[in-house]
């Protein structure tokens, strides 16, 4: 899978305790995801248009986050046998951001997420693939000018 994630910071911090974070909105677009089953190689192309994250607010160099997104699939081949070329791809995940520059401006992130493929019910038959993901990615941060 490779991708790109697009996302703004929404409030300021909010909470108290290790619940302290700040809300993030986004979206992610996936144009190479490459799906290995048991009969075949499905080559797809994902957008995830509705994401939000919880940045916990901490005093470490490490700031955990959670996620929850929605969005969905369009593959050359079904990805669940029996259903369509099309599904949706709600996840959840939990993962952690550190910089990789002092400024800020640069950081890497590593999560564990799962999400659940599906086409929700268009055609009679719907079984879902479930799966879990681990990721890397590395950001770059800019700061509205103004």
């Amino acid at each position: 899978m490779a991708g790109a994630t697009y996302g703004r910071v929404l409030t300021e911090a909010h909470g108290r305790g290790i619940l302290r974070g700040r809300l993030e909105g986004g979206f992610e677009i996936d144009p190479l995801m490459s799906i290995d089953l048991p009969h075949r190689l499905v080559y797809a192309v994902g957008i995830t248009p509705f994401l939000w994250k919880w940045d916990f607010v901490t005093r470490r160099r490490l700031s955990p986050y959670f996620e929850i997104a929605g969005g969905g699939l369009w593959g050359n081949h079904q990805v669940v046998p029996g259903t369509t070329t099309f599904n949706f791809m709600p996840s959840v995940a939990v993962g952690v951001n550190f910089p990789a520059s002092r400024s800020g401006k640069y950081s890497w992130t590593a999560d564990v997420r799962f999400f659940h493929i599906s086409n929700g019910g268009i055609t009679d038959d719907n079984p879902g693939l479930n799966t879990i993901q681990f990721r890397l990615g590395f950001g770059v941060f800019t700061h509205p000018r103004g």
